[in-house]
């Protein structure tokens, strides 16, 4: 089994089915990355906009680490801009908060709303910056490593140690700070695997009608 990169080496090369296989290793990822914060039909459609913008030249210069890494920046960059439009504003991850009025998707609400699976920790995460939450989930969940959360969040490595233990004490505080509740879910890698999992129950697969094109040149 060819490994990301080489897959995507041979779309850039014009491998069509290539680029298909990369859409169908990743697709799912990505999707739960916009579907637990926006609702469904967004989440698909940032989804869709995400695969389009790995087409574009200027981004395919820009992979330093893995193509996970490479795949969720454009993600993030997606989500920001999409949230700044939304707020009719810039929208900083470094400091703002994702609005807790945008419209959560049926399946999300009933994850966070259902009261056998409300946590404290929950949430908490959710009071974070967006940035925060990146780092938490990318770090926690997701496992990548230090390099490659800096090429998500687009700062310099030496900052992700830093900043990564400043979003673990704020999740700590902001713990602290909402209503008791039963703590069913008492760590964040066991949110996001019941996360990951509702979501993509309750989703409709459309990997196989994303359709690549050959690379631009």
């Amino acid at each position: 089994m060819k490994d990301d990169l080489e897959l995507f080496d041979a779309w850039s090369s014009g491998d069509v089915e290539a680029g298909q296989q990369l859409v169908r290793r990743y697709y799912d990822g990505i999707y739960v990355f916009f579907a637990s914060r926006l609702p469904e039909d967004v989440a698909a459609d940032l989804t869709q906009q995400t695969f389009e913008a790995m087409c574009a030249k200027a981004e395919r210069l820009s992979i330093h680490t893995s193509f996970a890494s490479y795949l969720l920046g454009i993600a993030r960059f997606k989500l920001v801009g999409w949230l700044g439009h939304k707020a009719r504003r810039n929208f900083d991850p470094v400091t703002d908060t994702i609005p807790s009025d945008l419209g959560d998707s049926p399946t999300l609400t009933s994850i966070l709303t259902d009261k056998r699976r409300e946590s404290r920790l929950v949430l908490a995460l959710r009071r974070l910056p967006l940035d925060d939450q990146l780092l938490l989930e990318l770090r926690t969940y997701e496992g990548l490593g230090m390099r490659e959360i800096a090429e998500v969040l687009g700062v310099p490595y030496n900052r992700i140690a830093t900043r990564l233990a400043t979003a673990k004490r704020r999740l700590r505080r902001a713990t602290q700070e909402v209503p008791p509740g039963e703590d069913t879910i008492t760590t964040l890698t066991v949110y996001m695997k019941d996360l990951h999992d509702r979501l993509l129950e309750s989703h409709e697969p459309e990997e196989d009608t994303l359709e690549l094109p050959p690379s631009e040149p």
